[in-house]
């Protein structure tokens, strides 16, 4: 793929030096000294990821061919995810993405027909510029459904990231040193995915109350387009609200898998948020 993954990221100047610019060896999580995986041995699974991700056209293609394509493969896969109840609340914010994406498009269209279709156009030359066959979407509507599912399976990584950042488990990153090391306490203090929120800076929202860079003034999107941004963040809204009150309904659940479930309550819940991305 070119321009190589992470090449933007080198070029990256920040008071005369380049923090990113440096051998894979030396990163803080994949390098050598992070959760030791050799530079290079993954790149090939990085690339079909990143490529089977780029062929989704919905969300249903994201689940079938990305995030359960084994599962989905097996026999009777389906059958097994809903009988066992495998991503219970994962699904049920996931059946508001299509709707969302299809109404927000077709708002957009009508508000400002030729607009709408340069932006497309311009979104899928973007897109393209990705690398020879890596990147198939071609649509506002396809767009926005794949970064808002992936927005909400990077939004609920937050309850693993913290499990593997405690002491007690990051002590078995090399479990015969008999001291901590600089690295090991590097990994805890820096893991980017670990350090806050921003208020509304949720998948489906339509305010940041307290945007930390620059207000995001809504007045100026079209009330239709507008009006579909508001409907999916109440429905979302609404469906935490209701997952964390069955969580508290059940003390000793919430008590032994709260710090996972919680996941898919309102933002702020235990320092949580279904983020895009936390650290941006």
């Amino acid at each position: 793929i070119k321009p190589e993954a992470g090449k933007t990221l080198e070029d990256i100047d920040v008071e005369g030096e380049k923090p990113f610019d440096k051998s894979p060896d030396d990163y803080i999580v994949t390098g050598k000294h992070g959760f030791g995986v050799k530079s290079g041995t993954i790149d090939n699974y990085l690339k079909e990821a990143w490529i089977n991700w780029g062929h989704c056209k919905n969300v249903d293609d994201f689940m079938e061919g990305f995030l359960l394509e084994d599962l989905y493969k097996s026999p009777n896969g389906k059958e097994i995810m809903k009988k066992a109840g495998i991503l219970g609340e994962f699904n049920k914010q996931a059946a508001n993405i299509k709707p969302f994406a299809e109404e927000l498009s077709a708002a957009m269209k009508e508000s400002d027909k030729a607009a709408f279709e340069i932006a497309e156009n311009n979104l899928k030359k973007f897109l393209e510029n990705c690398g020879d066959h890596v990147c198939d979407i071609d649509n506002i509507s396809s767009w926005v459904q794949l970064v808002s599912i992936t927005g909400i399976v990077h939004g609920s990584t937050l309850s693993c990231t913290r499990c593997l950042l405690m002491p007690e488990v990051i002590r078995w990153r090399e479990i015969q040193g008999k001291t901590w090391s600089h690295y090991d306490c590097l990994l805890m203090e820096q893991f980017a995915t670990a350090q806050g929120m921003e208020v509304g800076r949720h998948v489906l929202t339509d305010a940041l109350p307290n945007a930390i860079k620059k207000e995001w003034n809504t007045s100026l999107i079209d009330p239709k387009v507008f009006g579909v941004m508001k409907k999916y963040s109440d429905l979302s809204h609404k469906l935490k609200e209701e997952s964390k009150a069955e969580l508290e309904a059940k003390p000793e659940f919430l008590r032994e898998y709260g710090w996972v479930m919680s996941d898919w309550c309102p933002d702020g819940y235990d320092g949580k948020q279904m983020t895009i991305a936390t650290y941006f």
